[in-house]
């Protein structure tokens, strides 16, 4: 679903070409790091599919925050 390929590990969420309509996630990644909270929102791939979309920050085992955690989870099709 996010089109993510091996060489894509290590770059910036803004140089991915994901497959999901959602024009903020640079914004929606970085105020989950900055806040410290977990956030959600519905997203729709370009297929049409939709999916509730997870940002939680990413915490290492030393308590450092290196960055987010995206989930994806599918949701029944909307009328």
């Amino acid at each position: 679903v996010l089109n993510v390929i091996a060489s894509d590990i290590g770059r910036s969420i803004r140089d991915l070409k994901l497959s999901l309509k959602l024009d903020n996630l640079e914004e929606l990644v970085a105020s989950v790091i900055e806040e410290l909270k977990t956030r959600e929102v519905d997203v729709q791939d370009r297929a049409g599919q939709w999916y509730s979309l997870r940002v939680r920050p990413y915490r290492t085992t030393e308590n450092k925050i290196d960055g987010a955690v995206l989930v994806l989870v599918d949701v029944p099709a909307r009328s």
